[in-house]
């Protein structure tokens, strides 16, 4: 028998856990870790957050080749704009 609970304006269907579905009840609950954290206490919030650490992503190499691109492009906007504030007050004088 299926039972319909609302936790945070989300209606949530539950189907009694059983052998065959036991699998695709751990996959919701990994795919909405909201559900999760709506029935923790404020204690255990706080302490699964301490706890949760997020590694580096792992970038494509198109997208490694973007941000370095970036990081190049702002080097390069910087010396440039030195040289102009240089050259601007070097002409006044």
């Amino acid at each position: 028998m299926e039972s319909e609970d609302d936790i945070l304006g989300v209606k949530i269907r539950r189907a009694p856990v059983t052998a065959s579905n036991e699998e695709t009840v751990a996959i919701d609950i990994e795919h909405r870790p909201d559900l999760v954290l709506s029935v923790l206490e404020m204690d255990q919030l706080v302490n699964a957050k301490q706890h949760t650490k997020f590694g580096r992503m792992k970038l494509t190499r198109g997208i490694r080749i973007l941000l370095w691109s970036l990081r190049i492009y702002v080097i390069m906007m910087v010396l440039i704009v030195m040289l102009q504030i240089l050259q601007t007050v070097n002409g006044a004088h």
